[in-house]
């Protein structure tokens, strides 16, 4: 089997030669340590955007609740202490966008594994991070 080479442009694998889309962008090896760190990039920005989209969705509850507390004051007079609306609407959010990165955590699956050796497992590269520097 010949050497994988990858598509400067698109990341899709070639077996030799140039990509069909792209025929004029040089394929790139992915065996090098600055691709590897480019496709390491790569997968972490794909990462970085699902956690904001899901942690996007998992605020609007706290922002619902916020507004249900201004809406009952304006429909009925009643009147909630800041104290409690503000603090609802802080627990509700952080859980929301504490839901969301949880989730988008475990529905991410990184696309160059194979080259880059990371997986993005959060609860893995926090285990190593404490073994490698002696923490709890």
């Amino acid at each position: 089997m010949g050497k994988v080479l990858l598509c400067s442009e698109c990341f899709s694998e070639i077996g030799g030669g140039s990509c069909a889309e792209h025929p004029d962008d040089p394929p790139i090896d992915p065996d090098k340590p600055e691709v590897r760190d480019l496709l390491a990039d790569r997968d972490y920005e794909a990462l970085a955007r699902l956690r904001r989209r899901f942690m996007g969705i998992g605020a609007i509850p706290g922002a619902l609740t916020l507004i249900g507390g201004v809406a009952l004051h304006v429909a009925s007079g009643f009147v909630f202490p800041r104290g409690i609306v503000g603090g609802a609407f802080s627990v509700v959010t952080a859980a929301g966008l504490t839901i969301g990165r949880l989730l988008a955590n475990r529905r991410f699956k990184p696309r160059y594994v194979r080259w880059t050796g990371h997986d993005y497992r959060m609860d893995d590269d926090i285990e190593n991070m404490l073994g490698k520097s002696g923490g709890p």
